[in-house]
């Protein structure tokens, strides 16, 4: 199932410790900062949060990006999302 080419997540990595993460793919990235550049006027386009850059935004591919990240310690270079409280319905990746 395809995520319509972005995806904002809240990553859990141990019991309440979040880490919100934007996943892209190549198409939507740049339709994304041609709006915010040309469209809005804004001399770049950035996001607040870590950028994963996928050949195509889906669940499968998000499942191995965060495993493979998580494998390669990525998630020790990031901050975690302090002001994140659990949610209620929590799904695990």
């Amino acid at each position: 199932m395809s995520l319509k080419g972005w995806v904002g997540l809240h990553v859990e990595t141990e019991p309440g410790v979040y880490y919100e993460i934007i996943f892209y793919d190549p198409v939507r990235l740049r339709q994304t900062m041609e709006s915010a550049v040309e469209g809005e006027g804004t001399p770049c386009f950035a996001e607040y949060a870590p950028l994963v850059l996928l050949p195509e935004v889906t669940v499968e591919a998000v499942e191995n990006s965060v495993k493979y990240l998580w494998e390669q310690d990525y998630f020790s270079y990031w901050k975690p999302d302090e002001k994140l409280k659990p949610p209620e319905n929590n799904t695990s990746l």
